[in-house]
């Protein structure tokens, strides 16, 4: 921000050439002189109000985190995830949103080692990529680091919940929008926080993503969409092994058709969402299955039904293709190994391919999306 200052007059001293006035010569009256104004620099993290390390990770955001994430949002969505750089001043959630994950991408890419190997070998960056059969999963941040996150993460969960209280009164919904977006994207790198909580309290990622769901539904219910999060119809695109996921559904009892019916729902919204991320070239659809979950499929969740833990199993599965991403990593390996705790003992025959998909990591799509870090 530049402010105005006035100049200093000049002095008014005569120079050399000063050509003397004549007694009998009356002078004339001396004209007022206008200020003139130069231009005074004013420190951005003055402006800004932060300090030289947040403002620091506020540029990092700029240059190198926001490219990141309007690649990965794919060309649809591309300009509205960019716009997070604007609308950050008027939203304190979002500020502290967007430093805690330019914080996190930075550990990430400072870090000596990224993949680790089989008998706990960390790699170093600088050898060669290693054969993707003796990659057993990614390195882990430091303590130090995890900690840190964990701070600046909290902040903006907390400022983030301020703003869903105030939202009724400021109708700020694009900033709070984009605010808790990112606030999910960090989260996803805190392995502390789970995908999926078991105790109906929704402390979780898929709680956080669902909070989505909630302003879209407050905002386009002010007459801005006919439709709330509807489930999408079948695609041309097949999700990987889904005859194993369409199997599910026939392992309900016959004398529960409603549990079948949701099931099949959120099937088919599964799969138009990794059509979307197909088609667009993003990251960003199939990860947030659950903003667009029924709202009796979020019930069956919540009830832990082992039928609807297994169509998330699959979800682990298929996301576990972003494992290139710094924000998911090897997490879905945990997550997917509690999921399978809670499931009878009966089921877990049919988990068998999520469970190898994930401790494989011979594909990644965000390699060919050019977004893995």
């Amino acid at each position: 921000m530049l402010l105005l200052a006035p100049t200093q007059p000049t002095s008014n001293k005569r120079s050399a050439h000063h050509t003397p006035v004549r007694k009998d010569h009356v002078a004339s009256r001396p004209t007022k002189r206008k200020t003139q104004y130069t231009i005074r620099p004013v420190s951005m993290q003055k402006m800004l109000g932060l300090t030289h390390k947040k403002l620091e990770l506020l540029k990092f955001y700029v240059l190198h985190a926001s490219p990141l994430l309007v690649h990965a949002s794919g060309k649809k969505d591309a300009p509205w995830m960019k716009s997070s750089i604007q609308l950050a001043k008027k939203s304190p959630a979002l500020t502290a949103a967007c430093l805690t994950f330019s914080q996190m991408m930075l550990y990430n890419l400072q870090n000596e080692y990224r993949y680790m190997l089989k008998g706990n070998v960390p790699h170093s960056k600088r050898l060669e990529l290693p054969k993707c059969h003796k990659v057993v999963g990614y390195v882990p941040l430091s303590d130090k680091q995890e900690e840190n996150l964990l701070i600046m993460f909290t902040d903006a969960l907390a400022k983030l919940k301020l703003e869903l209280i105030n939202l009724d009164t400021t109708h700020n919904y694009n900033c709070v929008l984009i605010a808790c977006v990112m606030v999910s994207m960090c989260s996803k790198a805190l392995f502390i926080i789970p995908l999926l909580s078991f105790d109906n309290s929704g402390a979780d990622i898929f709680g956080i993503l669902r909070i989505i769901h909630d302003i879209q539904t407050l905002y386009l219910g002010q007459g801005k969409s006919d439709t709330i999060a509807a489930a999408p119809l079948p695609s041309k695109h097949y999700l990987p092994r889904d005859d194993l996921l369409w199997n599910i559904p026939n392992l309900v009892p016959n004398s529960d058709p409603k549990l079948k019916t949701c099931l099949v729902r959120e099937i088919h919204t599964m799969t138009e969402l990794y059509s979307m991320d197909l088609d667009g070239r993003s990251s960003a659809h199939l990860t947030a299955w659950s903003v667009y979950w029924h709202p009796d499929f979020l019930a069956y969740i919540r009830q832990n039904n082992p039928y609807a833990l297994l169509l998330v199993c699959f979800y682990c599965a298929y996301v576990h293709r972003y494992h290139g991403l710094c924000w998911w990593k090897d997490r879905l390996q945990y997550d997917l190994q509690d999921i399978l705790d809670q499931l009878p003992q009966e089921l877990h025959q049919y988990v068998w391919w999520p469970m190898l998909e994930v401790s494989s990591f011979e594909y990644d799509h965000s390699v060919e999306l050019g977004l893995a870090v």
